[in-house]
């Protein structure tokens, strides 16, 4: 009935625009039939257990947060595990928390990661060290915002085995990257294609992509009567989608370019992997050393294409070109299944 007729317009957003199914503060347990049916089509991707908030010290507090807390995520936590999907799951809170509080959540990891091992956990705290200067040692991934996002610091902090994403909302704005409608709509392609292989963050995090003021549903076009604005006043924050005829969600501009950047990306890994094929063989290495040399400076990002998190291109032309460079790379590496 209802429910089936959800999870068939869920899965076509999925589809067509890389989009997975997850909620990232309920306090529930997931819809694992609707995880299991993106699973079986393989393309499952993260999903939230279930947020968490920090947790005191006293003994009083720690039993208060258990009882809020460990119920639901015990359950989909078990559930997770009985249908083969935990290595699919993460646990999300402790959302923009300051220094002042980072003992308390400290302890709250403490806690979860003693109840459920094998799962990660994950923050947008503030700490701009991801745990290697503070009292947060125990998370395993930090979520900065984008201009916050340090490779070198990144880098350390994966040695130690944590990983280290990077995250947008109703910030930042202007001169960096983000999706609002005021904004050029190639942001998105460009944040989720070449300055996401220029900085190479672990993951992406987004908060919601469908709050909508107005229901109601867009049913002809070009010129609607949709309601742009989304969180408070911003335009677009958290809202890449419209609702169509049934609640369907309509895809933005916006939303088709968060796509087409992470095709460019997917260029860009394959293109790494057929690096690493060169390199690996002595021979190889040696006859392909000018494609070596053009291949790497392709992944390094070209300057046109984006500088810095705050100079890049909003031409189409010059990220058609440099897509178009990629392609070409990689059908000239001559690799099996690669080649002209």
């Amino acid at each position: 009935g209802a429910q089936n007729d959800a999870t068939t317009r869920v899965v076509k957003v999925t589809k067509s625009n890389y989009i997975t199914f997850d909620s990232l503060y309920h306090h529930g347990v997931p819809d694992f039939e609707l995880l299991d049916h993106l699973h079986r089509q393989g393309r499952l991707d993260r999903f939230n257990l279930g947020y968490y908030g920090h947790c005191g010290a006293t003994d009083q507090e720690i039993a208060a947060w258990k009882a809020k807390h460990l119920p639901t995520l015990r359950e989909g936590y078990n559930q997770a595990r009985q249908r083969g999907l935990l290595e699919h799951a993460y646990i999300y809170g402790c959302d923009e928390e300051k220094p002042e509080e980072f003992a308390r959540v400290q302890r709250a990891v403490e806690l979860l990661k003693a109840e459920f091992p094998g799962v990660m956990i994950m923050t947008t705290t503030y700490d701009h060290s991801y745990g290697m200067d503070s009292v947060i040692k125990s998370m395993d991934a930090f979520c900065p915002l984008t201009p916050s996002f340090d490779p070198v610091k990144a880098a350390r902090a994966r040695a130690t085995g944590k990983q280290v994403w990077w995250y947008i909302c109703c910030g930042p704005h202007h001169p960096h990257a983000n999706m609002f409608i005021e904004y050029p709509a190639i942001e998105g392609r460009i944040l989720m294609g070449a300055l996401t292989a220029k900085y190479r963050p672990d993951g992406f995090l987004y908060y919601e992509i469908s709050i909508w003021n107005s229901q109601k549903p867009i049913k002809s076009g070009p010129f609607t009567s949709w309601n742009p604005r989304s969180w408070t006043t911003y335009h677009g924050d958290g809202s890449w989608t419209c609702v169509g005829s049934g609640g369907t969600p309509l895809a933005t501009i916006r939303l088709e370019n968060f796509r087409d950047g992470l095709e460019d990306y997917a260029y860009c890994q394959i293109l790494e992997s057929a690096i690493k094929q060169v390199d690996a063989s002595p021979d190889l290495r040696v006859r392909k050393a000018d494609w070596l040399k053009t291949a790497r400076a392709l992944l390094e990002v070209p300057a046109e294409v984006a500088k810095s998190k705050t100079e890049y291109t909003t031409d189409p032309q010059v990220v058609y070109r440099y897509r178009r460079a990629l392609a070409d790379a990689i059908v000239d590496s001559g690799l099996d299944g690669m080649a002209r």
